[in-house]
């Protein structure tokens, strides 16, 4: 059997969106439950107040919103073997008529683009009863926010932090350090996903928190003197070795994964699938 064959690669995403259907519609569901805790928080705050404020502090919820979509975009790895809990399940998957790169690759695809979309879908549907809630309830500002929900990612939210004239060569890098730092995050959730057989979100956002302590007294110690001067140059040195750390890191975190992965078998009490 090759490696991987595109035909049989479109045949496991087919069997995929046939088998996750109650998954993706459970998973929609929390993330729109998610995103209408703050809604709604948003109009019962802004139920007496005036055009400038109701506007003011919906634009919050908006910025709120655009986190916690970022958020559950960087921890959607850990499902990344989600379909495999039970053995029936294991069997299935493992039995299809596939490669395990291509069942893999399936995975990831969810993982990443598929669970991308489900998150937006969640916010465009509580976008829709936040308005008709507005209505009823006679807040004074009703308009869509997908539009600055999408500004929010794509420009307001990412590139100010970092880029202020957006002409700074110093200032395009910490934007690329910063979106290689998220690639780094999306692959320890990853692979945790994959090593850990069960609680993989505790047990991986467990592990991020000890390794950022450790991390940040390491970066404290060796780069202390180096922050110390504050040159272009220095920040710019920096961020470039951000960017290849996080990106080197962050693809043998993926190939970590996949080489794990097709070590799984059927059977496996242990707590990590090793």
């Amino acid at each position: 059997m090759a490696n991987f064959d595109i035909r049989r690669f479109g045949l496991v995403l087919r069997w995929m969106a046939v088998s996750t259907r109650k998954e993706v519609l459970s998973n929609t569901g929390a993330m729109f439950f998610a995103y209408m805790v703050i809604f709604v928080t948003n109009m019962l705050s802004s139920l007496h107040a005036d055009f400038e404020h109701a506007e003011s502090r919906l634009d919050g919820a908006v910025v709120l919103n655009t986190m916690v979509f970022m958020v559950i975009c960087v921890i959607g790895g850990c499902w990344i073997i989600n379909n495999m809990r039970t053995k029936e399940q294991r069997i299935t998957f493992i039995m299809l008529p596939a490669s395990r790169l291509e069942k893999f690759v399936a995975r990831a695809f969810y993982v990443t683009v598929v669970w991308a979309v489900m998150a937006f879908a969640a916010y465009c549907l509580a976008d829709v009863f936040r308005i008709l809630m507005s209505l009823v309830m006679g807040v004074h500002v009703v308009g869509c926010t997908i539009p600055k929900f999408l500004s929010q990612i794509f420009d307001d939210y990412i590139v100010p932090y970092f880029i202020i004239n957006k002409s700074s060569w110093v200032e395009m890098l910490l934007l690329a350090a910063y979106c290689s730092w998220v690639f780094w995050i999306h692959s320890i959730y990853v692979l945790g996903g994959v090593f850990f057989r069960r609680r993989q979100f505790v047990l991986t956002s467990c592990f991020n928190f000890l390794l950022a302590i450790a991390g940040t007294l390491v970066a404290s110690v060796l780069l202390k003197n180096y922050l110390a001067v504050g040159s272009t140059g220095n920040i710019g040195i920096l961020a470039i070795a951000a960017c290849v750390v996080f990106i080197l890191w962050g693809a043998a975190d993926w190939w970590l994964a996949y080489r794990l992965f097709r070590r799984m078998q059927v059977i496996n009490n242990k707590w990590i699938n090793l």
